[in-house]
């Protein structure tokens, strides 16, 4: 499988870099439909990740953020806390939030 011979952390990392990026590339719900992607496949391949003490202080500054959108804080919050399934149910509400904009 693809996905397996680039190594999970890849995709995880990728599905991170889609959600970190989607407000400033003018495409945000394309963005996040990407990052929905790539966290279902985490989902599927039960992919766990220890994250780093910088990585944590990252997640948690996202997470406490009072600028963006509550849909998109508790999706940095689930993912910090490692629950990817509950990150998609917020990911989908923030997908929701954002086509709800345009």
């Amino acid at each position: 499988d693809r996905l397996r011979s680039r190594g999970l952390g890849d995709v995880y990392k990728r599905q991170i870099k889609y959600l970190w990026r989607y407000h400033g590339k003018g495409r945000p719900v394309e963005d996040l439909e990407k990052a929905r992607w790539y966290l279902c496949r985490v989902i599927d391949h039960d992919e766990k990740i220890a994250w780093t003490r910088q990585q944590h202080v990252i997640l948690d500054t996202l997470a406490n953020d009072p600028i963006i959108p509550d849909a998109e804080a508790h999706t940095w919050a689930k993912l910090r806390q490692g629950f990817p399934d509950s990150a998609l149910t917020c990911l989908d509400r923030l997908i929701e939030h954002e086509r709800n904009q345009q």
